[in-house]
């Protein structure tokens, strides 16, 4: 049975709800500052619709107004383990890729953190694109 819910991305005039779960905090990577303050966190439902149309899956049930980057901190530049693992991945990518002396776009960067990495690894230059990241920090 289709929804009356149109596609997000191609407005096809229905998709088909596949996944319901009850309301989950809206956000992780945020650290409340007590019990008190957790027990309050904004929560939402996850209502998962598919189109036929252009197969696009989107969150129904996603309220902007719940999600906020003020404190949000998913850094895992602190650990040996994952920065040896993001340096050789970058290297794997210039070699078997041949991404060097290029121009190399990446859209939801963060802090750029990876960008820098993969510009060093093949002499690039690199454009960090990321709406919803507050440079200003």
């Amino acid at each position: 049975m289709s929804s009356t819910v149109s596609c997000q991305l191609c407005g096809h005039s229905s998709t088909e709800p596949f996944f319901d779960m009850p309301p989950v905090p809206t956000q992780d990577g945020i650290m409340c500052d007590s019990r008190a303050e957790a027990e309050v966190f904004p929560t939402g439902s996850i209502s998962l619709h598919f189109c036929s149309a252009c197969s696009y899956i989107g969150n129904e049930g996603y309220e902007a107004e719940k999600i906020s980057f003020d404190a949000y901190d998913f850094s895992l530049d602190h650990s040996p383990l994952f920065m040896r693992y993001i340096k050789d991945l970058a290297r794997y990518l210039v070699e078997a890729y041949k991404i060097k002396g290029k121009r190399v776009v990446d859209v939801g960067c963060g802090d750029g953190g990876f960008l820098d990495i993969i510009c060093e690894a093949g002499g690039n230059e690199g454009i960090g694109i990321d709406s919803g990241f507050d440079h200003s920090k």
